[in-house]
């Protein structure tokens, strides 16, 4: 459901804010792998935003990727 809600308004400028929320949610239930499938697709529409960048640094060590997590926080 959540997915279909965040399909609604593909013109709005906000919709990259929709998919980082839905990154946050997921990573508080405990689940990375989806929070980074969500987060990714945040920094797809909008590759500036630093909150995208950060909440990427924070899930990717629960993946064991710490490598990328260095990277995404000097994005």
């Amino acid at each position: 459901m959540l997915d279909q809600a965040l399909l609604l308004d593909r013109t709005s400028n906000a919709v990259h804010d929709r998919w980082r929320y839905k990154a946050l949610a997921l990573q508080i239930l405990g689940q990375p792998t989806e929070a980074l499938a969500s987060i990714d697709r945040a920094l797809e529409l909008d590759s500036n935003n630093a909150e995208a960048w950060l909440i990427k640094s924070e899930t990717l060590p629960a993946l064991g990727r710490l490598t990328e997590a260095l990277d995404a926080c000097a994005s």
